[in-house]
This record gives C-alpha cells, structure tokens and sequence, in this order.
C-alpha cells in the first residue's frame, strides 16, 4: 500500500506541481485548496502532511 501524503495549498499551481512529482515517487497524494477542505480530508486520511504558509 503506497504511503499518503495531503497537500494544503491556495496555489493550484503548487498542489499540482508537488502531486505529480509525489505520485511518480510511488505516494498517494490528497489533494486540499483552503484550510477547511485540508481538515476535512486530514481526519479520515491519515498519513502524512505538508503544510505551507506564508
């Protein structure tokens, strides 16, 4: 089972660049846009996070 990892990030641009470079890595990537969309996917995910800020 590949390991997971969620995305958080406003910049589309960021989220995609990152997914596509992950899931060729051989991780299942979850995707989120805003904060409240991160939480909701992060409780029944699991696995791994990244987080950025500014």
């Amino acid at each position: 089972m590949a390991n997971k990892i969620l995305i958080v990030d406003d910049e589309r641009d960021f989220v995609e660049i990152n997914r596509a470079t992950l899931e060729s890595k051989g991780y299942k990537v979850v995707a989120a846009y805003n904060g409240k969309e991160g939480l909701e996917k992060a409780q029944p995910s699991g696995g791994k996070w990244i987080f950025r800020g500014r």
